[in-house]
């Protein structure tokens, strides 16, 4: 008899923690990553953003915290694993910091469970260094005359010679 308790009591005790149990433990099989060329960029340049995801797709909003700072090209764009729509290119305009905020709108994973997290990236603009060109300035060069270079950077001529 004695048996018979211990077998119903450890069977009673499966059966009580089975259903505490949450009976849908789902955890998302996709994922994104958010990148750029350079967090650091001057004022009048600009880096490229990348957003890939792993097994998801779906559209993203791409914020500026300040957009007199740093602008973005685009303010959404799609995404389907590593392939974008959109090339997504943010511009220094002036010196500052804008925190970029990329936010999932519409995105999921291969089991349908929606990404909700947002992620953010902050980026630095300065200011580009002039150089000093006062009468106070270690430069003895006086000429006036400035040569303009060409944008030509084909190759013109090539010649061979015996290494003598």
């Amino acid at each position: 008899m004695k048996k018979l308790n211990k077998v119903i009591s450890v069977i009673m005790l499966a059966v009580m923690i089975m259903t505490l149990l949450p009976s849908n433990l789902y955890a998302a099989v996709g994922s994104y990553t958010v990148s750029v060329g350079s967090k650091s960029i001057y004022v009048g340049k600009s880096t490229n953003l990348v957003i890939k995801c792993t097994k998801a797709a779906g559209k993203f909003n791409i914020t500026s915290s300040d957009s007199s700072v740093a602008s973005i090209s685009v303010s959404s764009t799609w995404v389907d694993n590593a392939s974008m729509d959109d090339t997504i290119v943010i511009k220094g305009l002036k010196k500052g910091s804008a925190t970029i905020t990329i936010t999932p709108v519409d995105v999921s994973d291969t089991e349908y469970n929606l990404l909700t997290n947002s992620k953010s990236i902050t980026i630095t603009v300065k200011e580009v260094k002039k150089e000093d060109n006062s009468s106070g300035s270690s430069n003895t060069n006086t000429n006036k005359d400035k040569t303009t270079k060409s944008n030509d950077a084909s190759l013109k001529s090539l010649t061979l010679t015996n290494g003598n």
